[in-house]
């Protein structure tokens, strides 16, 4: 992966005819990827085909983020939204797809790298925990 004109371009393949290739940038608070893969046939059930998706993005200056994605696989997922909202250390999180899979987060940074996390899905599963970084 490299940088080129601002665009970040990442490109990988193998022996089985498998790739991967994306194409992002970002300006402002706004982002798009463009991307494709494909993997090899004995991993993917369709036979090896070619996925493309987009992804938009947009920060505004208030600390809400929308986000976007589509594909072309056609496995009834083919698209996702988000909204999140960030104000003073608090996050709050939502995200869904064309299967309703949604999912509702709540954050606060500690400090120190720590963060408080609460999490609930579509399924009823909920985590509560603390995360790290280094």
């Amino acid at each position: 992966s490299t940088t080129i004109a601002g665009v970040a371009v990442r490109v990988a393949g193998d022996e089985e005819s498998a790739y991967a290739a994306s194409a992002g940038y970002s300006v402002g608070g706004m982002s798009v990827t463009l991307a494709t893969k494909k993997e090899a046939a004995a991993v993917n059930a369709t036979g090896g085909k070619a996925t493309n998706s987009i992804a938009l993005g947009y920060t505004l200056s208030n600390g809400l983020g929308l986000t976007y994605g589509a594909n072309s696989d056609n496995d009834g997922n083919d698209y996702s939204y988000g909204v999140s909202y960030t104000v003073d250390g608090l996050a709050l999180a939502y995200s869904s797809d064309e299967a309703e899979s949604w999912t509702a987060s709540i954050s606060y940074d500690l400090g120190a790298g720590a963060s408080a996390i609460a999490q609930q899905n579509y399924t009823g599963d909920m985590q509560i925990g603390v995360s790290m970084s280094f």
